[in-house]
């Protein structure tokens, strides 16, 4: 992307699959694998941010990298309350949502500019 647009983000989110698949091919060879859903993201190294623009200002950088690591270490959830759309309307205001309330999002979160299909 940078090398199109150096300037239209500040880091990249980059899906890293490499060691899940591994180990379901080891698990298949092995008669161990079993279908289920994964919502693999950063704690479980699914997903990783690279190409950091160097024009983020350091405390910016900081604050990105201890949002990772709170997210890595259980001390973040995304998809827990209070969660806001971007029409104002309150979406969740405790708990968090479950994992088929996460695959049947049809709304955006507060500061995402644009509109669902659906919408």
């Amino acid at each position: 992307m940078r090398a199109l647009a150096p300037h239209a983000q500040l880091a990249a989110v980059v899906p890293s699959w490499g060691a899940y698949y591994t180990q379901v091919a080891r698990d298949v060879i092995a008669g161990r694998w079993k279908s289920q859903a994964v919502w693999g993201g950063v704690h479980s190294g699914m997903v990783a941010l690279a190409g950091i623009d160097p024009a983020l200002p350091a405390a910016q950088a900081s604050a990105m990298d201890a949002a990772r690591r709170d997210l890595i270490e259980g001390r973040a959830r995304i998809f827990a309350a209070p969660l806001v759309d971007n029409r104002g309307r309150a979406r969740l205001t405790r708990s968090a949502l479950d994992d088929a309330q996460i695959a049947a999002l049809d709304w955006l979160v507060q500061g995402v500019v644009g509109a669902m299909p659906t919408q």
